[in-house]
């Protein structure tokens, strides 16, 4: 396969990916265990309000004409930034330059992972199941906030990639020299 072949796939691919982008202006809500309580033998779930924020929050930046995406037709990858605000402890320059800093205490990446792709599966798509790819960072900026950005490409359009891929490979490889026995 030479390379204008293969920048065909990553064209097609481009031109057929639904791509959208959150960013939520507030500190980063961390994920919190459902708790059973024996007094009242309820089940309580911390990250409800939460959950009701962003939910709230991300329908609010999808299109009016959105529907919900079927999770038996598409493949997706996402990005998660975590934006928490600078500590007291660091230096006055870092404020001042704003520089970027990578945030390596709790809360845990997958923890903060979970409860938005819990509130991305209830806004975007039906099923996070779809999700083949995560990236996440978590960092110390001027201002706290959290982007979002989910990726969907239609499952058929892997497929046809992948048969077009394959046949391309195909037509490279010389076919087997079949032997033919001799009477």
């Amino acid at each position: 396969m030479n390379e204008n072949e293969n920048y065909d796939f990553i064209d097609i691919l481009k031109d057929n990916i639904e791509v959208y982008d959150f960013y939520l202006e507030h500190q980063p809500y961390p994920y919190k265990e459902t708790r059973f309580r024996f007094t009242t033998k309820h089940i309580y779930d911390p990250n409800k309000v939460a959950k009701k924020k962003i939910i709230n929050e991300l329908k609010s930046q999808l299109p009016p004409s959105f529907k919900t995406r079927d999770f038996r037709n598409f493949i997706g990858i996402t990005f998660l930034q975590f934006g928490y605000p600078y500590l007291a402890s660091h230096p006055a320059a870092i404020k001042k330059y704003q520089i970027v800093l990578p945030k390596v205490t709790k809360p845990d990446i997958d923890k903060l992972a979970k409860l938005y792709l819990d509130c991305v599966k209830s806004c975007v798509v039906n099923e996070d199941c779809i999700f083949y790819q995560e990236t996440i960072q978590k960092i110390h900026t001027p201002i706290p906030f959290v982007k979002i950005r989910v990726e969907l490409t239609p499952k058929d359009i892997h497929k046809s990639m992948i048969a077009d891929h394959l046949e391309i490979l195909k037509k490279q490889d010389k076919p087997p020299v079949s032997k033919k026995k001799k009477k």
